[in-house]
């Protein structure tokens, strides 16, 4: 069985009030999010959460588990990993290369079965094919938790 990857963003994923201050533990995750989010969880075997959002920036593993827990996400031990800040001075880092930067790190000559969702589509043309877009106004819905789990599984079944 191949392992399955989910890189997670949250805002305007599972946060559906931005967050100005990354250190805000007060800002609340959608309770139909953190529901989807289990459920994915549930329905896609072997699944890894990789936090790729900045959230990550400043927190260990165990915070970000610990604020899941908090927010009601069940699941939350499977929140294994962040990518990493590549972040030169003065300039931010592209999504993609942090991404690509942890598959590469991680599983350099391995299979990796992944998929990313972000409300921002600064990916690389092959991670596209990998990627569901959410906004501020679909979060991490019904419909696009459909389509995660069906993009793990067909990805699998090919």
């Amino acid at each position: 069985m191949s392992t399955n990857i989910l890189f997670l963003d949250i805002d305007w994923v599972l946060a559906t009030e931005f967050s100005t201050r990354l250190e805000d533990l007060w800002t609340t995750f959608s309770d139909t999010c953190v529901k989807n989010l289990d459920r994915i969880c549930n329905e896609v075997p072997w699944l890894q959460i990789v936090i790729s959002s900045t959230w990550r920036k400043g927190r260990t593993i165990q915070e970000l588990r610990e604020m899941f827990k908090i927010r009601g996400f069940s699941n939350y031990l499977k929140v294994i990993d962040k990518t990493p800040n590549l972040a030169r001075k003065y300039e931010t880092a592209f999504r993609w290369e942090e991404i690509h930067s942890w598959i590469k790190e991680n599983y350099p000559y391995q299979y990796i079965n992944y998929v990313i969702v972000d409300d921002d589509s600064d990916m690389l043309e092959y991670q596209m094919k990998r990627f569901v877009k959410t906004d501020t106004f679909i979060w991490l819905s019904d419909e696009k938790t459909n389509e995660i789990i069906n993009l793990f599984k067909n990805y699998v079944s090919k």
